[in-house]
């Protein structure tokens, strides 16, 4: 009796446990695309020059996000719904961004099949910071400002886009007190500033303005319009925008303009005006200099010729075209290349071509021709690549230099040497040549990436061989001084120095692998990289899979772990993070940030500074995104540095803890600032 009351007991307790299971689980909340859309991210942050104020989208899985705008001081906030790609201006005033069309109205317009000119169009919203004030401007394509400190924006406008209403009252901008904005942007909200009466005379009486490039000073108000917009830059200084101006006529060649704006003054000037065709319009940093490609040409194969505008000396004249000095036989400007300016505004880099092979009159109807593809089993690509890169290959171009304190062309690639990289800020003596011709057959089998390695002079494009059958990347110090490459057989760096013409293995005899330590797949294992050089090229930093080495490039040195060993130790992964992308050089003298990637626990990450190598934060189960700092391009009435980083909340959802995040600002003095969605 007493064992089968035992039983009972026992099967009533499972059956009791069973029970309250069943209605645990029945109680619990099952995930479904409703709970997707809600959840939040963001993006995109941005911090102001001087530090005062950030700036980051909210976005929802589904429907129109929002861009925070947040003043760091006060702690006052703005949020300007459908904002996004928003920039912050370089003396600190405003911020500009893209309102995009409601999501709803967005898909609505597609399913209607409506024209590009009738779908919903983007519109310009610049935001003034310390008035508050929300001005937008309809029909938006493109905006631009300039990268030092400059109160002048310029922006065009689609014509054919703008409501018939906009293009009656000649009123494109809209004024907004802010202090309330709505999130979801279902506020009704027109872009027109205006009613007025009907004007006479139809649409095609009038003449179209197309596209119209504004420059304006949202501080001050001053504007200036052009029309028919093809192309604009805008000067890093802030000092110059300039543009080509198209004007199509029927049974003619259009009539191009190059024209520039000298800012403050608001000045206008016409540079050239010709029929014809002209493209590819490039400025130097300083915004003194401009060239753009002509061609005369009415066949489809056009060849274009060079010319340069000296805006400090109004020297205009044509540089590069066919037939001159340093010009390959039957060769000539590509107008498929894109032309630059080296930093120093020393030498411009284009490329050249053949030049387009006149083609007989084709008198046969479109039924009589017949269509024939040729192979080799000896074509150095295979045929279906051939196919792909159609194109590419029929557009490809060699670089070319030229001087301008001689006046000389430089052509420095060719068949044989078609890729030249340049140092980072292209000022250098040489640039690195690679050759993948000898070995594009043995490629088809193999993979891989070998090629042959070159050194060669910009002054006059002699070459000069420095490694064969290099698989890994190569490149050029940032100085011009050294060529760095991977060797995979010999699992070490090496760096070739252009003044020696000598070769130094950098890391053969430190004894730690800096190849990946984890590869599992039956091929080379990769590098972990390069971190960067310090000034003058004097050392190269080398990443391992935990530290980072200082090795002298030329050789006879010891290497030096800068990071103590810290990271193996730890088993933390330590990487840089560049914080000023203009500076092509890493500064060891000053503060270098670091992220690091703690592998013992996976998700975690922290930054930590050099030289103490002391994390200002500590592990924690989170994940910091790279840091995001204000670059201070005039005197700061303060001096902070502040890193940006993004951390995971910790919900005890699994799945949430990947979406949803939290913006975190932490100046020099450690003081930090949470920013909510």
């Amino acid at each position: 009796m007493n064992k089968n009351f035992v039983m009972r007991r026992c099967l009533a307790i499972i059956i009791f446990f069973l029970v309250g299971c069943a209605v645990l689980a029945q109680e619990k909340k099952r995930l479904s695309h409703d709970d997707y859309a809600i959840w939040k991210q963001i993006a995109s942050p941005l911090i102001s020059h001087d530090g005062r104020w950030v700036a980051y989208e909210v976005n929802p899985q589904d429907g129109d996000g929002v861009l925070v705008v947040r003043n760091l001081d006060t702690g006052f906030e703005e949020r300007i719904a459908r904002a996004q790609n928003a920039v912050f201006s370089p003396g600190n005033q405003y911020l500009v961004f893209r309102i995009k069309p409601g999501k709803a109205v967005e898909r609505q317009a597609k399913v209607d099949k409506k024209k590009r000119e009738e779908m919903p169009a983007d519109s310009l919203g610049i935001y003034i910071l310390e008035g508050r004030q929300l001005v937008k401007y309809p029909a938006l394509e493109s905006f631009s400002l300039p990268r030092e400190p400059s109160d002048w924006l310029a922006y065009v406008i689609d014509h054919a886009r703008l409501k018939e209403k906009e293009i009656e009252t000649g009123e494109t901008g809209e004024t907004e007190e802010t202090g309330e904005t709505e999130e979801t942007g279902e506020t009704g909200e027109t872009e027109e500033t205006g009613e007025t009466g009907e004007t006479e005379g139809t649409e095609d009486e009038k003449e179209k303005p197309g596209k119209v490039l504004v420059v304006v000073n949202p501080l001050s108000g001053q504007r200036l319009e052009v029309e028919r917009i093809n192309s604009y830059l805008v000067a890093e200084k802030g000092n110059l925008v300039a543009g080509l101006v198209e004007k199509k006529e029927k049974d003619t060649l259009s009539l191009w303009d190059v024209f520039v704006v000298e800012l403050p003054d608001l000045q206008k000037k016409l540079l050239d005006s010709r029929r014809g065709e002209k493209k590819q319009l490039t400025m130097d940093k300083g915004g003194g200099q401009l060239t753009w490609m002509f061609s005369a040409d009415t066949v489809a194969s056009k060849v274009y010729d060079m010319y340069y505008f000296d805006n400090r000396r109004g020297r205009h004249e044509k540089i590069v075209y066919s037939g001159m000095a340093g010009m390959p036989e039957a060769f000539g400007v590509s107008g498929h290349s894109n032309p630059y300016f080296s930093d120093d505004g020393q030498q411009l880099f284009l490329g050249t071509a053949p030049l387009p092979a006149d083609e007989p009159e084709d008198t046969l109807l479109a039924e009589e021709k017949y269509s024939l593809d040729v192979w080799h089993w000896q074509d150095p690509m295979l045929q279906s690549q051939q196919k792909v890169m159609q194109k590419q290959l029929s557009e490809r171009s060699f670089p070319a230099v030229y001087h301008f304190r001689h006046s000389k062309l430089v052509q420095l690639s060719d068949e044989e040497l078609p890729v030249i990289r340049m140092d980072a800020a292209n000022n250098g003596a040489y640039a690195l040549g690679e050759n993948p011709v000898p070995y594009m057959i043995e490629r088809q089998w193999t993979g891989g990436n070998a090629r042959d390695l070159y050194v060669v002079s910009l002054s006059d494009g002699r070459r000069q061989p420095v490694a064969e059958k290099v698989e890994s990347s190569a490149s050029i110090s940032p100085g011009g001084n050294y060529v760095i490459w991977y060797d995979p057989d010999q699992t070490s760096w090496k760096a070739y120095s252009i003044a020696r013409g000598t070769t130094a293995d950098l890391t053969g005899g430190i004894g730690v692998a800096f190849y990946n330590e984890t590869h599992d797949l039956p091929a080379a294992p990769r590098p972990y990289g390069v971190a960067g050089w310090t000034p003058g090229d004097r050392e190269v930093l080398i990443y391992d899979r935990y530290d980072i080495w200082k090795v002298n490039p030329a050789g006879g040195t010891p290497a030096e772990n800068i990071t103590k060993g810290h990271g193996r130790d730890q088993r933390l992964v330590l990487r840089m993070q560049r914080l000023d992308r203009d500076d092509h050089f890493v500064r060891l003298s000053e503060t270098v940030y670091l992220s690091g990637f703690d592998e013992a626990s996976m998700p975690s990450r922290r930054p930590a500074v050099l030289p103490s190598t002391v994390p200002i934060a500590p592990a924690m189960d989170i994940s910091y995104s790279s840091l995001t700092s204000c670059i201070p391009r005039v005197s700061p009435v303060r001096a902070p540095t502040m890193p940006l980083s993004a951390a995971p909340r910790p919900w005890p959802n699994a799945i949430r803890s990947l979406t949803a995040t939290t913006w975190v600002c932490r100046d020099r003095a450690g003081a930090v600032t949470r920013l909510p969605t």
